[in-house]
Order: C-alpha cells, then sequence, then structure tokens
C-alpha cells in the first residue's frame, strides 16, 4: 500500500543516490546553463559577421530528436568515439576512458551532455528577450565608460531579471523530470548506479521493474523538489 512503499523509499538506498545524483546534476548544470545562456544570447545580439548561422547552429539541439541526441553523445564519448580518437591523436593514451561506463567519468558526461542540450535554445529565448532593449540606453552607458561585460550585467539582467527567473525555472523542470531520457539512452542508470536519477527510477520501476505503485511514491517525491525548486528560485528572482 501507499504507507508501505513511503516506509520503502526512506530506507531504500537507491533513492538516496539518484536523490544525490540528482542535486549534483542541478546544481552543476542549472547555473552554468542559466549564466552561459545569457551571454551567449547578450553576444547574438551584438549582430556580430555569422551570427545569424551561429544562431541556426546553436538551435539544432531543440531540432533533434532525443534519440538522435543520444546517438550522437554515444559516438562522441564511446569506447571508439570522438573524444578518445582525439586523445589518441595528440599522444595522450593515458587519458582514454569509457566515459560512459567509468564510474568516476559517467556521472560528469551525463552534465555535459545535459548542458550541451539546454545552452543553445535558452541563449535563443534570451537574445530574443534582450533585443527588446532600448539601443539608447547602452549608448547612454557606453558614454559614462561602459564596456560590454558591465552593459551586460549592470544594465541588460536587471532588464531581463524576472525573464531569467522563469527560463531558470523552466529549465530547472526540464533536467528534473527529463534526465530520465538521457540516462536510459547513454548510461541506463549506470555503471554501479552511477547516473541514477530520481527520474530516471520512476521509469525504471514503472515500466522495467513492474512496481507501479513505488514508481508513483517516487514521482510525488519528485513533484515536491520541483514545487521546492521552484519555490526557491522564484524567491531568488
Amino acid at each position: 500500500n501507499g504507507l508501505a512503499n513511503v516506509r520503502k523509499l526512506l530506507t531504500d538506498d537507491r533513492i538516496a543516490t539518484a536523490l544525490w545524483n540528482t542535486t549534483v546534476l542541478m546544481v552543476v548544470s542549472l547555473p552554468i546553463i542559466m549564466v552561459g545562456s545569457f551571454m551567449l544570447g547578450y553576444f547574438l545580439n551584438l549582430k556580430l559577421p555569422g551570427h545569424r548561422v551561429l544562431r541556426v547552429i546553436m538551435f539544432i539541439p531543440a531540432l533533434i530528436s532525443l534519440s538522435s541526441l543520444g546517438m550522437l553523445f554515444v559516438a562522441v564519448l564511446g569506447p571508439e568515439g570522438l573524444i578518445n580518437g582525439a586523445l589518441d591523436q595528440f599522444g595522450l593514451h593515458s587519458l582514454v576512458t569509457t566515459w560512459l561506463a567509468d564510474p568516476s567519468w559517467a556521472l560528469p558526461s551525463l552534465i555535459g551532455v545535459t548542458i550541451w542540450s539546454g545552452l543553445g535554445f535558452t541563449s535563443i529565448l534570451f537574445a530574443a528577450r534582450l533585443q527588446s532593449i532600448d539601443e539608447e540606453i547602452y549608448a547612454a552607458a557606453e558614454l559614462d565608460g561602459a564596456n560590454h561585460w558591465t552593459k551586460m550585467w549592470r544594465i541588460a539582467f536587471p532588464i531581463c531579471r524576472e525573464y531569467f527567473g522563469v527560463l531558470t525555472m523552466l529549465q530547472y523542470l526540464w533536467n528534473l523530470f527529463g534526465s530520465a531520457g538521457l540516462v536510459l539512452l547513454l548510461t541506463k542508470g549506470g555503471p554501479d548506479q552511477a547516473t541514477s536519477t530520481l527520474s530516471w527510477l520512476v521509469y525504471r520501476f514503472s515500466f522495467t521493474a513492474n512496481q507501479i505503485g513505488y514508481s508513483q511514491t517516487i514521482g510525488l517525491l519528485l513533484f515536491v523538489l520541483g514545487i521546492f525548486g521552484l519555490v526557491i528560485i522564484r524567491s531568488v528572482f
């Protein structure tokens, strides 16, 4: 019953591991995605030569399917993948490893894929918002000696603060609930639960272990974490 599932959840080491992995994933990837995408969005609005091509390139992660994304990074991070091939070419054989099967590198690899998949699309959204800022504001700041760094964080960011908060909440939810897809395609929670996340356990217990009730209990925990995170982000921004 429900109470039995709750008691099981509180004493299940797999839940503790998945909660830790989920926390690390969120704490590392979310700030990098948000700060990096804001800076890239500002850079795109400078309209330097080639900025239209760059917009298309950065939109690619949003255009390809999740399965294609998984295949792409299996090719990049696999034993015979792009990274290991490049390390071999430069004579760094000691650094070659099975990135997705190494307990020390599996979670960082998953975080890297998460950052790559979220950075470009979010930066395009920021670029669209930053376009609405009146150029005269920037011009006035330049007369006072402001450089791009100052204009980015002392002018553009305060104007877009609420929008920044909204995108942070959306990215938080995407990463919290959407990590199961990448885990399924890249590592299946391994090696030895090194990349097991809460959303992955919801999928695993529901569709693989056929423990629907326990899966729903984990889903409830995930929902509570989602609400808790949104409240914190809202209070900050």
